[in-house]
């Protein structure tokens, strides 16, 4: 497969590269017993190739008979995605997050996202903040939440970051995940934000844009199947602080998601792509639905 790697948002590619190449060794050391995405050299033994407008290529096996889902459809599908996300972390416990790099600096840092959504709050266009500003009034009543969230003592971890169903390959049967994909998010993190971004995903009844936020629903019944997934894996990793604060850090991971959309809208919709203007307002909407709903 080959693809070209987004050096806007990955502006330090060989970065990216280094990570996947030094995870996907560990993962072969340690037996893990799915299929490892390990990205294909030149014959001169390069990994990424640029072109003459400067675009950064790179090649991955292409693994055949699977596929990948957009959506959860079923509990037992959930638990098994929320299982094979808790595997890989599992794999990867051993090897120390000094040894690769942070490639997206602050890409889950609820401080940070905060300090960027006053900063732009300062600046935006009037009728954008008059369109937001019960949805900017939610978010900074829940300002005390996330400072009690960020008091935790967690370890750090190498995690993968982007934990939605679409990042997995699925055996034909969609039942059986065949491997974990899209390692460029790959670098330290806290289990709490992986845990988290698979129940935002999972466990929205609705599309992320979705309009009519009476179809946003918490479906319960996924973020029980997730919750058993994961921790069938990673129960004996796991710290007291850890198992404790799954939940809450579901709701931390949704609510900062929330804020990125609404920093974004207030900005002019310049780094989420949009198809109407409205839209990250929209997404702003659907996510503090979920969390009320949590």
């Amino acid at each position: 497969m080959l693809q070209r790697l987004n050096t806007d948002i990955f502006p330090q590619p060989r970065a990216v590269m280094y990570n996947i190449i030094r995870v996907a060794e560990h993962l072969r050391r340690v037996n893990y017993p799915r299929r490892i995405l390990t990205p294909l050299t030149d014959a001169e033994g390069n990994l990424l190739h640029r072109d003459e407008a400067g675009g950064v290529w790179r090649v991955f096996p292409y693994f055949a008979q699977t596929v990948t889902l957009s959506r959860p459809e079923h509990k037992e599908q959930v638990r098994a995605a929320a299982g094979a996300y808790g595997e890989f972390l599992h794999c990867l416990r051993d090897l120390p997050p000094t040894e690769i790099s942070e490639t997206l600096p602050h890409f889950h840092d609820a401080n940070y996202r905060k300090s960027q959504l006053l900063s732009v709050l300062q600046n935006a266009a009037p009728e954008r903040r008059i369109a937001a500003r019960r949805e900017i009034d939610i978010i900074e009543s829940a300002f005390s939440f996330l400072a009690q969230m960020s008091h935790l003592t967690l370890p750090r971890r190498i995690t993968h970051n982007d934990t939605k169903i679409s990042n997995l390959l699925f055996a034909p049967d969609r039942r059986t995940p065949v491997a974990v994909i899209d390692w460029d998010t790959i670098m330290p993190g806290t289990v709490l934000s992986d845990f988290g971004d698979m129940v935002r995903t999972f466990c929205n009844d609705a599309a992320e844009d979705e309009a009519d936020l009476k179809k946003v629903k918490f479906n319960r019944d996924y973020y029980i199947a997730a919750e058993k997934g994961f921790l069938a894996e990673t129960q004996n990793m796991l710290t007291p602080a850890e198992k404790e604060n799954l939940y809450a850090g579901a709701r931390r991971v949704i609510l900062v998601q929330a804020m990125r959309f609404l920093t974004d809208f207030l900005a002019g919709d310049v780094y989420y792509k949009t198809t109407y203007p409205e839209q990250n307002l929209l997404r702003v909407r659907n996510q503090l639905a979920l969390y009320e709903e949590m």
